[in-house]
């Protein structure tokens, strides 16, 4: 599925993780703070312009739910307590302790004991090296913590304490510091690195000059800021039998409380009126099937220039994943599970992650290469049905491939790669390594299903194949894996000694060309010590940090273009032993290299570039979801990340278009607005209108169906909250499947061509800036020219034989106030001040419409006018027909759709109180819709497409809208 990168120390390598310690800790608080602070009490009330962006936020004040909660700390997990007030989720406290050489020091889930107005936790048993308790507790009109650390025997530290992370520092004004002469200090927001002596109290300073919080120490500490602030108990070593005590006061302007469980928070979350979305998943004709839109492909998919093809004319592929060992459904599952995909236009299905046993695939535990019969006969059965549905599929087989002990004769050191548990890292230069994957991909293509009679490679319906998920040589776990593997390492680096022994001749060359400071430059961060090119022990330490950052440093700058040179020439390597024997098995289909990222500069480019070379340009991207752990999974006491795209035109998930080739077809093989994320709706139409749509991406494949339905809850199964199964996902595809297949929104007119060599990637030498931001799944990507511009036409990069002057036109000239037009005159795009504000407008023959936070405001379209009642909402009208538009068409479908909670999901601002469960409830949406043609009639349909029979009156050529009152979100208008 996705790569997940590790944690660094601040120089940039991945920490080990020793399990060294237990922690003690207890608090103590009063309203007031032990260090008097200067800042006046903070105010509650705020000004709002007269602007229609002002009133919009008057309006969500009046509808969002309000929050019945005090100023609290709030314990999350036993390890991360969250401060917040009645505005904001403030910060995290948490333990934070490095061993010698900035080791990242576990803590291991802590016994918890009843405290009287509160609770302590202590992490580690008697017999642990180092043991903390940490007691907290509602005292007064403040909350009180004492911390207490203890050690069995001698440890060496950087330090250990306390960590303050700001969790929206962008939303304050700074921290300030007040140390034991009362002098104080201001530290800006986000935190820059430093140190600070002798602090007494910290506080949290907003943009009115206000105290939003205070945390007073008993005893004055030292403090150590990068990124967040930790307040340091212990520095440099404790010793056997040594025990240190701190107490600190965290205080509020009005009373706090401490909630020692996650379950004790006020339920603030409030579903009067929403209603119940209870599909029963039917498959049988109703107004939604769109199984006659799809066609069959006669042959391999192919592409020419940008454009995918399908029986040789233009396509698009309107796509879903299924992974894992719902690969392989029962018959009668993927019977339901194709024609469903077929009802809602689903014209592409990407099967990922097909190797390794048990839950994860098709695979055994004899070897790597081997499929299990059983497995492989349901699979295609369901590829089968799929074909039968002209229902396209594309495989993705590998993303960590795992040995077994049939594989001991093929490795070289098999050993040491059962240890580190897949072949990730190593497959990119170890030849035994890659004859592994590549005969595992070769016994996929040539097996034969047993219900076409076609193998893999010859079946028309496969459009592409994968070689490799979410990884690449230049990625930053890439270089953690190979370290874990020391003959493999040893191995790497005797490769790129060799290259440079090509190049430079020997040893007196390589100094020449790199000068001394790059020998042994690397030391420490994964290098070997006492480089010479005479022992073959130069390592291509590879990192986009490095490349980000350090490109053209006079001591590492010729080292690191060297590297890099390497590591694309060495991945192309890869790749072209594996096309070429995925050709030999008489595959013609499309190829994708892999699909994920590296960096954001020339490390980026260059990986680009790689996959470029060698077919499609295919990439990833999420947004929304929950922090639980690996941030695959949506639990209580975690904070939900409910951003959207419409405060910023070309933001998010749609600015994975930055990376869109010129004269290459583009793929965003997966995506998804991950649950309970509130805003779905609205952003899953910018990705149908703005991406496949203005952009002209050809293939969208939105994560995950892997059920036969819609599913009951948002997330699915239980914690896992990759799901598009949801009525603001697939259920928003009865219009969106329509808009995207017959090709309502024309690609725009190309805005920026971002022109470079391979060699100025190399270097970082080209003429414009790109920049990306990734954390694990969520990425975001920006540069020149602005990601706004994806919001007025095309942006594309552009690999040239010699250096060519980009070309970036002015985007800005379709800006009116706060509006973005799109070339095509179709798309506008109103930005927002705030996270919950602007929205997007759709004016094509097919398919018009809004999504957004549009307040109570009227809008004029080519065949109908809409004005929304209700603050959020998606409202779309398309032409029901295949080659039908709104001024024709005898049927139109209307969708109206705003928010989706499980039943009892709860959240404090953004703090998950509680998931809920089944079924799932929609907010109702109020709006008023008039057609310039006169309608005959408008019915309300069921969850599946069917009509119910009841009808919402026309008045003077209007039709009032109230999802609420017609427990329904769908309506179908007949002329």
């Amino acid at each position: 599925m996705r790569s997940i990168q590790g944690d660094k120390t601040k120089n940039g390598i991945l920490a080990q993780q020793p399990e060294l310690f237990t922690p003690m800790l207890n608090i103590s608080a009063r309203f007031k703070p032990k260090t008097k602070s200067p800042l006046a009490p903070r105010r509650l009330t705020a000004s709002i312009g007269s602007t229609v962006a002002g009133a919009v936020l008057c309006l969500l004040a009046q509808w969002a739910a309000p929050s019945l909660a005090a100023p609290a700390m709030v314990n999350l997990d036993d390890q991360r307590f969250l401060i917040k007030d009645d505005d904001a989720n403030l910060a995290k406290l948490s333990l934070v302790g490095y061993g010698k050489g900035y080791q990242w020091l576990n803590r291991p889930k802590p016994t918890t004991e009843r405290l009287a107005q509160g609770e302590g936790y202590r992490y580690g048993n008697a017999n642990a090296p180092l043991r903390w308790y940490l007691g907290i507790s509602s005292q007064g009109e403040g909350i009180a913590i004492n911390a207490e650390v203890d050690a069995k025997r001698n440890v060496a530290l950087e330090y250990l304490g306390l960590q303050l992370e700001i969790l929206e520092p962008g939303q304050f004004s700074h921290l300030m510091l007040t140390n034991s002469s009362g002098k104080n200090q201001k530290l800006g927001l986000p935190l820059a690195k430093g140190e600070a002596d002798g602090i007494t109290q910290v506080t949290l300073v907003d943009k009115n000059n206000q105290s939003r919080f205070s945390l007073a120490f008993k005893q004055p500490a030292s403090v150590h800021m990068d990124r967040s602030l930790r307040i340091k108990m212990i520095a440099q070593s404790i010793n056997a039998q040594q025990s240190v005590t701190n107490q600190y006061t965290l205080s509020f302007p009005q009373p706090g409380k401490f909630y020692a469980d996650i379950s004790q928070h006020p339920v603030t979350s409030q579903h009067n009126g929403w209603y119940a979305f209870t599909p029963k998943s039917s498959t049988s004709a109703s107004e939604f099937d769109m199984s006659h839109w799809l066609q069959a492909p006669k042959k391999a998919l192919t592409s020419d220039g940008g454009n995918v093809l399908i029986n040789d004319k233009p396509a698009k592929i309107w796509g879903t994943n299924v992974e894992y060992a719902a690969v392989a459904p029962s018959h009668r599952d993927a019977e339901q599970r194709a024609a469903f995909f077929a009802k809602y236009g689903i014209n592409g299905v990407r099967l990922h992650k097909l190797t390794n046993p048990g839950w994860e695939g098709l695979g055994t535990k004899r070897s790597a290469s081997e499929f299990a019969a059983d497995k492989l006969e349901k699979f295609d059965f369901f590829t089968a049905e799929l074909g039968k549905h002209n229902i396209t599929y594309t495989l993705s087989p590998i993303w960590d491939l795992k040995i077994f002990p049939g594989d001991k004769n093929k490795l070289t050191y098999y050993d040491e790669l059962a240890k580190v548990g897949h072949t990730r890292g190593a497959v990119w230069f170890a030849k035994d390594v890659q004859d592994l994957h590549i005969e595992t991909m070769v016994n996929l293509l040539t097996h034969k299903n047993q219900y076409t009679g076609l193998t893999y490679a010859e079946d028309p319906n496969h459009s592409f194949f994968e070689i490799q998920n979410e990884s690449d040589i230049f990625f930053y776990t890439t270089d953690r894996f190979i370290q874990r593997s020391p003959s493999y390492k040893k191995m790497f680096a005797e490769q790129f000694s060799q290259w440079l022994k090509q190049r430079y001749g020997g040893h007196s060359g390589l100094v020449k060309a790199w000068g001394r400071g790059a020998i042994d430059g690397f030391k420490g961060k994964g290098a070997f010590a006492d480089e010479h090119l005479d022992k073959n022990n130069i390592y291509p330490a590879g990192n986009p940090w490095f490349w980000d950052n350090q490109i053209n440093d006079s001591r590492l700058g010729k080292r690191l273009q060297d590297t890099a040179q390497f590591l694309l020439e060495t991945q192309n390597n890869y790749y072209r032993r594996a096309v070429e024997a995925i050709r030999a098995t008489g595959f013609k289909g499309e190829i994708v290299t892999s699909n994920w990222q590296a960096g954001s500069g020339p490390a980026h480019l260059l990986n680009l570039y790689s996959d470029a070379s060698f077919g499609m340009v295919d990439r990833h991207n999420y947004m929304g979801g929950a922090d639980g752990p690996t941030q695959h999974k949506l639990m209580p006491g975690y904070t939900l990340k409910n951003d959207t795209m419409l405060p910023k035109a070309g933001s998010r998930l749609l600015s994975t278009g930055m990376q869109q080739m010129k004269d290459k077809p583009f793929v965003v093989s997966e995506w998804l607005v991950v649950p309970p994320a509130e805003w779905a709706a609205a952003d899953t139409t910018i990705m149908a209108a703005y991406g496949m749509g203005l952009q002209g991406w050809d293939m969208s494949y939105h994560f995950v169906s892997n059920g036969n339905g819609f599913t009951g809850t948002l997330n699915f199964p239980r914690e896992k909250k990759f799901n598009n199964l949801t009525p603001v996902g697939v259920g928003l595809y009865p219009i969106l499947s329509r808009m995207v297949l017959r090709g309502d929104v024309t690609p725009g007119e190309v805005i920026a061509t971002r022109r470079l060599t391979p060699e100025q990637a190399r270097t970082g030498s080209y003429d414009f800036t790109s920049t990306s931001v990734q954390t694990q799944d969520l990425k975001g990507f920006d540069g020149t020219p602005s990601q706004k511009a994806l919001a007025v036409g095309q942006v594309l990069i552009e690999f040239t034989d010699k250096p060519t002057p980009s070309t970036i036109g002015d985007w800005q000239k379709y800006r009116k106030g706060k509006t973005i037009h799109s070339t095509t005159g179709q798309l506008k795009w109103t930005e927002g001040d705030t996270a919950q504000s602007g929205f997007i407008e759709i004016n094509t023959a097919g398919t018009q419409g809004v999504a957004g936070f549009t307040g109570k405001q009227g809008f004029n379209f080519d065949d109908l006018s809409i004005t929304n009642r209700s603050p959020y909402g998606v409202i779309l009208a398309t032409a029901q027909g295949q080659n039908k538009t709104l001024a024709n068409d005898d049927g139109v479908l209307l969708v109206a759709m705003s928010r989706a909670h499980n039943t009892g999901m709860s959240f404090d601002k953004d703090l998950i109180i509680s998931v809920g469960q089944a079924p799932t409830l929609l907010e109702p949406v109020k709006a008023e819709v008039s057609f310039k043609r006169t309608p005959k009639r408008i019915t309300v349909l069921d969850h599946d497409g069917q009509k119910t029979g009841a009808t919402v009156p026309l008045k003077d050529g209007k039709v009032q809208l109230d999802t609420g009152r017609d427990k329904s979100p769908y309506y179908l208008v007949e002329f």
